[in-house]
């Protein structure tokens, strides 16, 4: 039987914000990788790991984010500039930038990620375009001359590229000193992700099937999306989910000119109609008290059930039942 081998690669990853405007930049150059990856900056290059060695390679990225020293690198990019020796558009990385994440590498750089170096020197930077004319790349270039972004990393996220060559996160680590209590043989380690490792997700599903069963619940959740267009144009949208006899609605959105034409309502509905035809006999929504939707509802035969007073941002939050 063949083993199944994983496409990796061990970056960093700019802030949101900063994520937004330079993928605008390389949509406006035309870079042919925009909906391939996202914005980053490379620390250990794509590499070929085995199903069983994942939890090695997981395990050692775990230890770099969370070493002693580590702690969120704030690093400036740019201006943009095209490599001597490729056809790359890049921001490099500025000095103390450079410092950070190069020591970081070096944590890595073990096992499965101890790869031959392909150029002489390590130089980080987050790549705007490539694949794209010489020239284009040198005008773009001079046009972003005075382009510079500083920008905070807090994860070492690892990539996996799928079958139609597309990377996605797979997991991530907060570069964080772990948290560690405990003593004599009891100590535990706490970390912190924003996307979980495959050896977490496996745990939680595994746990929470067992919690489950001990209290007699089978869950069998069913989620839904309805769509409103308008001559092929999205107009509106509800989703939700089905399960135990409960339609929950846990969106619904109108576009603000094509409010009041009755899509939102048509919408709800169908939501109800449907999750209806998948047991549910019983209705729940969440919205902000007080607001425009909260007094839709209201018209349209829903009840308040309970409120949520200091929810999120100071505000109160009601669910309503039908």
């Amino acid at each position: 039987m063949s083993r199944r081998r994983r496409r990796l690669g061990i970056v960093v990853l700019p802030d949101r914000t900063t994520a937004v405007r330079i993928d605008a930049i390389r949509q406006a150059i035309g870079d042919p990788h925009l909906r391939r990856i996202a914005p980053h900056i490379t620390l250990i290059r794509p590499f070929n790991v085995a199903d069983e060695q994942l939890d090695e390679v997981l395990d050692a990225v775990r230890a770099a984010a969370s070493h002693r020293e580590s702690r969120p690198i704030g690093v400036t990019l740019g201006p943009p500039r095209v490599f001597d020796t490729s056809d790359t558009l890049y921001m490099a990385v500025d000095e103390r930038g450079t410092e950070r994440l190069t020591a970081l590498r070096e944590l890595l750089r073990a096992g499965a990620m101890d790869l031959p170096e392909q150029y002489p020197q390590y130089v980080p930077h987050l790549t705007l375009a490539r694949g794209v004319v010489r020239a284009d790349l040198l005008a773009a270039a001079l046009v972003l001359r005075a382009c510079k972004m500083d920008t905070a990393i807090e994860y070492l996220t690892v990539f996996e590229m799928d079958a139609a060559s597309v990377w996605h996160t797979l997991c991530d680590f907060v570069l964080a000193r772990a948290a560690v209590s405990g003593r004599g043989g009891f100590e535990i380690e706490v970390t912190l992700s924003a996307v979980a490792a495959p050896d977490v997700e496996e745990f939680a599903s595994r746990a929470w099937t067992e919690h489950d069963r001990e209290l007699g619940i089978a869950w069998d959740r069913h989620d839904l999306t309805l769509v409103a267009r308008r001559r092929g144009r999205v107009l509106g949208l509800a989703s939700g989910w089905v399960d135990g006899g409960l339609g929950y609605l846990s969106s619904l959105i109108v576009e603000p000119p094509h409010r009041g034409e009755g899509i939102g309502l048509r919408l709800v509905e169908m939501f109800r109609s449907e999750t209806a035809a998948r047991g549910a006999t019983r209705w729940a929504v969440r919205t902000f008290a007080d607001t425009d939707a909260h007094r839709w509802y209201l018209r349209h035969g829903w009840t308040e059930e309970t409120r949520f007073a200091n929810w999120i941002e100071g505000r109160t939050f009601i669910q309503l039942r039908r």
